[in-house]
């Protein structure tokens, strides 16, 4: 018998908890203090590109050594550093969204708050890309998340594309490349680029569609190749559904979703599409 959702759910996101590396998140409504990385009320340099990362749950805003501190994350920042690489004559800089990126632990006692934070990215995203936007007509732009983060990017693409307002189209003519790492609203009926093992079933947000707010709303046909979602089978956020109708152990969901995205054969491939778009 397939293990209902209320009755795993719980289980499954302690395993997920005890995983993952947490750190204290940043308050609702502050902006994060470091420096450059820190997406504030002034626009960035104009650069030729300019990738926004979103970190995952817990990650630190300030970064760490697994990031070079830049606050992207570890699994974001290695496609960020091979999109360099690819792209070595042109000028790139990254920027890490600030937003609160709950810790995973909130899914369980406060649904509702670390969601709310999750859609605080949202906001912050698409007020930072109008405001670059405008202050830097020629610079492309790439979107890049990792779990909570992908969450955050998936969803700012899902509003854009639904937006009747023309800067938003022009704004998304200009964004060449968004990588959705272990997206946690994923659906495998989505119209992206689908890299990884998983197949079928969607993301662990759809266990909890109340609190999460999540779209389902699937992107157009014309941004297939531009929007890439990597996720490995089993993986305890982006195949949630999937994991749970195999009766399969959320605490190996847990060990795919933390250890198959820092520098991944299937991340590295992301890049070099995105690093391909750009030139």
């Amino acid at each position: 018998m397939t293990l209902s959702v209320r009755r795993v759910l719980p289980w499954v996101l302690v395993a997920l908890v005890c995983a993952m590396p947490l750190a204290a998140p940043a308050s609702a409504g502050a902006a994060s203090t470091s420096g450059v990385h820190a997406i504030a009320a002034a626009t960035k340099p104009c650069t030729d590109v300019l990738v926004l990362g979103a970190r995952g749950s817990g990650q630190p805003a300030a970064g760490s050594s697994s990031d070079g501190s830049t606050g992207l994350g570890p699994q974001v920042f290695s496609l960020y550093q091979r999109i360099v690489a690819d792209q070595a004559a042109r000028d790139i800089a990254e920027v890490s969204l600030t937003y609160p990126a709950r810790p995973a632990e909130e899914l369980i006692v406060d649904p509702a708050t670390y969601f709310s934070g999750l859609e605080r990215g949202v906001t912050n995203a698409k007020r930072f890309l109008a405001r670059q936007s405008a202050a830097c007509p020629s610079q492309r732009f790439v979107l890049a998340g990792y779990s909570q983060g992908a969450m955050v990017m998936h969803r700012v693409m899902q509003d854009l594309t639904a937006s009747s307002d023309p800067t938003s189209a022009r704004l998304l003519r200009r964004i060449d490349g968004v990588a959705l790492l272990a997206d946690g609203d994923r659906l495998s009926s989505d119209r992206v680029t689908a890299i990884g093992t998983a197949s079928g079933g969607r993301g662990i947000s759809y266990a909890l569609p109340k609190d999460a707010q999540v779209r389902g709303t699937l992107l157009p046909a014309r941004l297939m190749a531009r929007v890439f979602s990597v996720c490995e089978q089993g993986d305890v956020v982006c195949d949630y559904h999937s994991l749970l109708q195999s009766n399969a152990s959320g605490v190996n969901g847990t060990s795919v979703h933390v250890t198959s995205y820092t520098g991944s054969p299937d991340v590295l491939r992301v890049a070099d599409a995105i690093a391909a778009r750009l030139r």
